[in-house]
């Protein structure tokens, strides 16, 4: 796996009280972060410190998203995948088609795309629900885990 590279397109925090570090993890990356109260106070620090980065793909910029139960980690991430999609998504014409979408009527990560989740545990009942995403590629972290979309190209 040595082309997976380290880098990732973007981080989603789903910790419902991530307060450290959230400066940081936006220097590299753009972050998505549940948007709690806590994580909401956070991400206004980091707001007044810097200028406001509007386009949701560049390093910097934090987009806090609403959710319906904070506890509810899984939820708040597959919930915000689609949403992620429609900001990083493409066309895959050139890619087998997901198993999710064979007819090729969304738009889809594109291929090499990398995530970073921080605040919940890579379990084995998680796996195929990235999958439907294209998130074929996954490896736990200290924080969380990483995903990359791999798929191969169509023949």
């Amino acid at each position: 796996m040595a082309d997976q590279r380290r880098r990732f397109d973007l981080s989603l925090v789903v910790d419902p009280s991530y307060q450290d570090g959230l400066e940081e993890l936006a220097t590299a990356v753009p972050v998505w972060i549940v948007g709690t109260a806590v994580n909401k106070e956070a991400c206004q620090r980091v707001w007044d410190r810097q200028p406001s980065i509007t386009d949701h793909r560049l390093p910097g910029c934090i987009t806090s998203y609403d959710v319906s139960d904070e506890k509810d980690r899984v939820s708040n991430l597959l919930s915000v995948l689609p949403v992620l999609e429609e900001h990083y998504g493409e066309s895959d014409d050139d890619y087998m088609p997901l198993s999710t979408d064979p007819q090729r009527r969304y738009l889809h990560l594109p291929n090499g795309f990398g995530l970073n989740v921080v605040g919940l545990s890579l379990t084995e009942d998680l796996r195929p629900s990235l999958e439907d995403f294209g998130l074929n590629c996954v490896m736990p972290t200290t924080f969380g885990f990483q995903a990359w979309v791999r798929r191969k190209r169509a023949t």
